[in-house]
């Protein structure tokens, strides 16, 4: 049963006035952000592969849209990761590697850091030693548990291209909250993580990187409530085509 989240009355918090809505139909929060526990989380997950799938997302996507994005990519232990500069390339939102007890803000990009796992709780991102299951690491799986838990109908959880099938119990974490669930196409360089999410069957859309903004867009209402169809639900959209410590502001 979905658990209930305090009213603004109920957090002593005066509720702000309505600002236009942003591109993807979210209210434009540029100039007037919201608490932490308000703010919509999309996680972009991947392996191998999953880097070009990353650029060619937020190539696409508005940086005024309102949502928190958090990248969990397999890293090595032992390398300094130059993802966070790598993507900062590619969107005009902040891009920062998360650390502990940072707060998630509107419009800004977080992105893992190696030998880590990464989660959120009440609108804080945690970091966690690495727990391996049968040898394995699950980085994937562990945030978008996370994520279900913290966000439910506010969490959208996207499946990369990889290897594995890290994030299939994940994703059906996120399902059941709620969420709205994503995986890309077979133009996937390695198509066995998307594939073993679809094969769940608790994906709701199955799409090339360039296409999921817009698929977004049509499942998240302007209320930060899904609104996903029954048709959505089947697939519709499938593609048949080939700073300081605790802001990254």
């Amino acid at each position: 049963m979905p658990r209930k989240r305090e009213s603004h009355e109920q957090q002593g918090k005066v509720p702000k006035e309505k600002s236009k809505e942003g591109e993807l139909g979210w209210p434009d929060r540029r100039d007037n952000i919201g608490t932490s526990l308000e703010i919509p989380v999309v996680g972009l997950a991947g392996s191998a592969g999953s880097l070009e799938s990353f650029k060619h997302f937020f190539a696409g996507m508005p940086d005024n849209s309102g949502a928190a994005f958090v990248i969990i990519q397999h890293l090595a232990p032992s390398h300094k990761s130059m993802l966070a500069e790598i993507l900062a390339q590619h969107t005009r939102m902040p891009v920062c590697e998360a650390r502990e007890g940072m707060p998630i803000e509107e419009n800004s990009v977080y992105v893992i850091p190696p030998n880590q796992y990464l989660g959120i709780r009440d609108g804080v991102l945690y970091l966690a030693e690495p727990v391996t299951e049968h040898g394995i690491r699950l980085p994937i799986d562990f945030f978008f548990r996370s994520v279900a838990e913290d966000r439910q109908e506010r969490a959208i959880c996207v499946l990369f291209s990889g290897a594995g099938s890290d994030g299939a119990l994940g994703i059906r974490a996120v399902r059941g909250a709620g969420g709205l669930t994503i995986a890309q196409d077979d133009t996937a360089q390695f198509p066995d993580m998307p594939r073993s999410a679809v094969a769940t069957g608790m994906v709701d859309l199955v799409l090339r990187p360039d296409q999921m903004p817009k698929a977004v867009k049509s499942g998240f209402g302007p209320a930060h409530g899904f609104r996903l169809d029954e048709r959505g639900r089947q697939g519709i959209g499938r593609s048949d085509e080939e700073d300081p410590d605790h802001t990254c502001r």
